[in-house]
């Protein structure tokens, strides 16, 4: 009986590396999406930005549909649910350029950077591991591996000691 708990712990480690992997795959293709709209297509997130309010609050709409729709999908199994869910990640990418338009591009790297890392790290976690991360020790082992994450981000980006700051609170914020 015992042998049988420890392989749905198993199974359950492979579903949680799998979540955080997508996760992971879904910040990327968003910071992807935001890099191209701030640098390629500086000139249409301009004129968004002047004369296209309308088409910014219907992205806006969009996303928050695609959340409830992706939602929906994963909770009936849906295969499905994965497409609608990067179609969600591109379109969140797109309305987020609006927003860290306004931000420095070190400090919009830094966070798309530790984000995306802290959850393939995480997938990673997730099927190498072979204990049971339930509970505050798993809140841990995130904060630990999130500010790891961070200071190695900020030290190749050469940020300074109030960025470095910033992506500390940004994580424990984020456990809240």
């Amino acid at each position: 009986m015992n042998h049988t708990i420890i392989h749905d712990r198993a199974g359950l480690n492979q579903f949680y590396a799998k979540v955080y992997a997508f996760v992971g795959l879904g910040i990327g293709l968003s910071a992807l999406v935001s890099g191209l709209m701030l640098t390629v297509f500086q000139s249409q997130l301009v004129y968004f930005l002047m004369q296209g309010r309308l088409w910014l609050t219907i992205a806006t709409f969009a996303e928050l549909a695609l959340v409830f729709v992706a939602s929906s999908m994963a909770s009936k199994n849906s295969p499905a649910a994965l497409p609608v869910f990067l179609l969600y990640s591109v379109l969140n990418g797109f309305t987020l350029s609006f927003v860290v338009a306004f931000y420095t591009p070190g400090t919009v790297l830094s966070a798309f950077v530790s984000s995306a890392l802290l959850f393939f790290v995480m997938a990673a976690v997730g099927i190498f591991t072979k204990k049971d991360l339930s509970g505050l020790g798993r809140a841990m082992m995130a904060a630990l591996i999130g500010l790891l994450i961070a200071m190695v981000v900020n030290i190749f980006l050469a940020s300074g000691f109030f960025d470095y700051m910033i992506s500390v609170a940004w994580f424990w914020f984020s456990l809240v």
